[in-house]
């Protein structure tokens, strides 16, 4: 999860504060250059990039998030469709799940499956990241971003065609289809 500070004005001249803060005890915090005489932020941290050339790395990453426990991270690749899998503590991958089709965006479960948005063929795929067996639900035109309920019962799927499409996991349907005043999807 990424945040701006709270308390930062961009009107005051300072340049923004960017805190990183992910599950259980990972944190990092992003401030101004280095050499800041500014004793309220903390320098900036360099990027440090991870070694991801291993049989079955991805290409084009369209979105990421953390296994709920916090232990793995988890990248999915359009260009390969395929999900990539980090080891969060030591930033090590693990290994990769194919998919059918090109995901845009997608949400995990607290039970270990991800629900993903496939833009190209106007399904949602609910995956079992344990086993990489992947079961695909229609929805609408274009899906685009996917967020799982706390529960993990549901996820809402985001379309181009201004619908959310909400999918009961339990039984791998829609359940209803929610008609939205625009268009439905996020993009950054």
């Amino acid at each position: 999860i990424v945040r701006l500070a709270a308390g930062i004005s961009l009107e005051d001249g300072d340049a923004p504060v960017i805190e990183v803060i992910a599950p259980a005890t990972a944190a990092g915090r992003f401030g101004d250059a280095p050499g800041d005489t500014n004793q309220s932020r903390v320098p900036f941290l360099p990027a440090e990039f991870l070694d991801i050339t291993f049989a079955g790395e991805g290409d084009l990453a369209a979105d990421i998030e953390f296994l709920p426990d916090g232990s793995e991270i988890l990248v999915l690749n359009r260009e390969t469709s395929n999900i990539t899998r980090f080891d969060a503590a030591t930033q090590t991958p693990l290994s990769s799940i194919q998919l059918s089709e090109p995901g845009l965006g997608f949400d995990v479960t607290g039970d270990g499956r991800a629900v993903v948005a496939n833009y190209t063929a106007d399904t949602a795929s609910i995956v079992d990241l344990a086993t990489g067996v992947e079961t695909s639900v229609a929805v609408g035109d274009a899906p685009g971003w996917v967020e799982v309920s706390p529960d993990g019962s549901l996820a809402a799927v985001g379309c181009a065609d201004s619908t959310i499409h909400v999918i009961d996991l339990a039984t791998s349907t829609v359940a209803r289809v929610i008609p939205t005043l625009g268009n439905a999807q996020i993009t950054s």
